[in-house]
């Protein structure tokens, strides 16, 4: 034989035996579904032993919890101090008819933490002191929580006006 049909040959047969047909066996539905169960046991593992790794990031709406009554009751004493000053805050001719006294609140909240509503009582509706005081409450601003809308009765006591300093308002320009 010729040596170059040999080495010929020879390729064939190492072609023949490395390369042929593989044998590949059709899997069946179950043995894919067994299949792909295995490997979601296998991803749910390493979930599991990877959890921790990373913080989870809550949404807003994830945040939000029930009314947090103590929470509003720190706003509402906050925006009261404002509140309570309002008297102070006008001349003497806009407070023509003001009786110090206890104001009367009703105070709406909505899930966003707003003010949906605020009203007075008798006799500071519709007053100067008593649009004051609505304006101090309306800027409250509580937790977000889940749920209906809450309302709360507040109080605020307003007391008679400080006495102006006719001397200090003379001495000061800016203050007439």
């Amino acid at each position: 034989m010729n040596k170059s049909v040999v080495i010929v040959m020879g390729a064939a047969l190492l072609l023949a035996s490395g390369c042929g047909p593989k044998k590949s066996k059709v899997k069946s539905q179950d043995e894919r579904l067994e299949e792909q169960l295995a490997l979601a046991d296998e991803q749910l593992a390493k979930q599991d032993a990877e959890k921790g790794k990373f913080e989870q990031v809550e949404s807003d709406s994830e945040k939000a919890e029930k009314f947090d009554a103590d929470h509003a009751k720190h706003e509402l004493k906050r925006a009261t101090l404002n509140a309570s000053d309002c008297p102070n805050t006008f001349e003497k001719a806009q407070l023509e008819g003001y009786q110090p006294g206890t104001a009367e609140l009703r105070i709406t909240f909505l899930n966003d933490g707003s003010v949906k509503e605020a009203t007075i009582n008798a006799p500071y509706d519709g007053t100067p002191v008593g649009d004051c005081v609505l304006r101090a409450i309306n800027s409250v601003q509580v937790k977000l929580y889940q749920g209906e809308e809450v309302t709360v009765d507040w109080k605020v006591e307003l007391g008679k006006p400080k006495p102006v300093d006719e001397k200090a308002k003379a001495a000061d320009p800016k203050k007439k």
